[in-house]
């Protein structure tokens, strides 16, 4: 595949990708501020607890998806049409065990729902028959096709994935505010996310057997490739662990501190923050398999050229989307819901740090997922989880609701130089110490850029859209200006305006 065409898949993704993510985030947001509106901030506390419980008891994939996928690259690159079967028999084979395992666990958390809601919730739901239409909701995919998707991420067919994602989320939002407007019913807005999610797959699996009519989930791997699999599960087991207890953990202490309705308010700065890095995830999404290919068949010197210009444009991206967050959250949670749903202004700066922290690492682990380097730093993941609950348990009691945010944080960056130690001499042939300044430089030009930009925008006096308008268009121009002033005489930006996808052959 030569470089034009690489571009054009990279693109094609990205731009599904995006399409995708705007319906995921602008029909969710006014799903979510119809139901705030009808129903209140206490039902966005609730479904955000459930999901969260639900993702805790989610661990029994344990990164399973990941490790059939890395696995798929080599017989899909050689067209080994019966190992990919194989592959596709055992990924079936382990969703439905999982399926059943997480259905039992579910059913087992539901008596003790009420001790992780502190305070009143709304009297007009049942909160247990709630949590068993959302752990159906969970539990479904893996007993209907969950597992023929990998075949879309292997075969960087992402774009197709992302038409009947938008199509079936478009349709969920749809459903939703008209049950809520119509009927004001909780239930039938719940219900929606199962059958939407059922619906969903169906398509997928009718559009996967239409696009690779080869390949069915038949025959058997070798006993030496279930090893290679087993192991490189082992190895995501802390990493799946450890992304559990970063993005749940926080709602159930919250919720059980706090109650639900803390937990609504602050959801929906939350859900600010988690929208940016949707965004971000597309162009990781779209570029991991192109790198997962470069990295078996070009130089170390190639990939590293090519990893220096991508991460500098990728990091000027979360520089940005950091800086607004900072300075454009809370003027539009006052715009979107009301003084009333406001937190203090240091959840702003504590979660826009978050942002900046989280999203800075994750460009080099693209690299990692690519390599199969799981093994490598497999204790990684179980030292920042235990960091992250230790922290948390004590922070929140402490600093309140962003506490449990400041764990994550410090957890992040304790162990982030462990989990780079093996990336850099693997991928690119080098230690990265060598790499770490630039860094260092990004970050603090990063931090100059959002203190200076947020003091510029503080100058808009007043309320209201006008001025909203106007502070979105200073968050386009300031922060890019600065940074494009710091970066103005250095080699890295010339370099990155100059360019080049570096071919490699199939």
């Amino acid at each position: 595949m030569d470089s034009r065409a690489i571009q054009h898949r990279v693109v094609k993704n990205s731009f599904y990708g995006i399409l995708e993510k705007g319906i995921m985030l602008f029909c969710p947001f006014i799903t979510r501020t119809v139901l705030i509106k009808t129903m209140g901030a206490d039902y966005v506390g609730l479904g955000s607890l459930f999901q969260s419980i639900l993702q805790v008891l989610n661990f029994t994939e344990l990164g399973l998806g990941s490790a059939i996928i890395f696995s798929m690259y080599d017989p899909i690159a050689k067209g080994d049409t019966s190992k990919i079967c194989a592959l596709l028999n055992v990924y079936k084979k382990f969703c439905r065990c999982i399926g059943c395992i997480m259905l039992v666990s579910g059913l087992c958390v539901l008596p003790g729902i009420k001790f992780l809601i502190k305070g009143e919730y709304p009297d007009a739901v049942n909160i247990y028959l709630l949590y068993l239409i959302y752990l159906f909701n969970t539990t479904i995919s893996y007993f209907l096709y969950a597992y023929k998707a990998t075949l879309f991420n292997v075969t960087e067919r992402l774009d197709v994935q992302s038409k009947i994602s938008s199509a079936c989320n478009l349709l969920l939002n749809l459903l939703q505010i008209f049950f809520l407007i119509k009927f004001q019913n909780y239930y039938l807005y719940s219900l929606m996310i199962p059958f939407c999610t059922i619906l969903s797959n169906i398509i997928q699996a009718v559009s996967i057997k239409k696009m690779f009519p080869a390949y069915s989930a038949k025959g058997n791997v070798s006993h030496i490739e279930t090893k290679i699999i087993i192991k490189k599960l082992l190895s995501l087991i802390g990493f799946k662990i450890n992304s559990i207890v970063i993005l749940s953990f926080d709602n159930i202490i919250i919720s059980a501190t706090f109650g639900v309705y803390i937990l609504g308010l602050y959801n929906n700065y939350y859900y600010i923050l988690s929208s940016l890095c949707g965004i971000i995830i597309i162009f990781l999404n779209a570029i991991r398999p192109m790198v997962g290919k470069m990295l078996v068949v070009n130089t170390k010197e190639e990939n590293y050229k090519l990893f220096q210009k991508m991460h500098f444009g990728y990091n000027w991206g979360i520089s940005w989307c950091s800086t607004c967050l900072l300075c454009l959250c809370q003027p539009f949670i006052e715009i979107w819901l009301g003084e009333s749903f406001l937190l203090d202004f240091s959840v702003v700066v504590i979660l826009s740090i978050y942002f900046y922290v989280w999203k800075m690492t994750d460009f080099v682990l693209v690299y990692q997922d690519a390599a199969g380097l799981w093994d490598e730093v497999k204790w990684v993941p179980y030292i920042q989880a235990l960091i992250k609950m230790f922290l948390t348990f004590i922070f929140v009691k402490f600093l309140g609701i962003t506490g449990g945010v400041i764990a994550t944080i410090i957890g992040i960056l304790l162990v982030f130089p462990f989990e780079t130690k093996k990336i850099f001499p693997y991928c690119f042939g080098i230690e990265w110490k060598n790499f770490r300044m630039q860094e260092i430089k990004m970050l603090a030009i990063a931090i100059v850029v959002s203190i200076a930009s947020f003091i510029i925008t503080n100058f808009i006096k007043g309320e209201g859209i006008i001025q909203f308008i106007i502070r979105i268009l200073f968050c386009i121009i300031i922060p890019n200006f600065l940074m494009f002033l710091f970066y103005k005489n250095d080699d890295i930006l010339k370099n990155f305006m100059k360019m080049r996808w570096i071919n490699y052959k199939r």
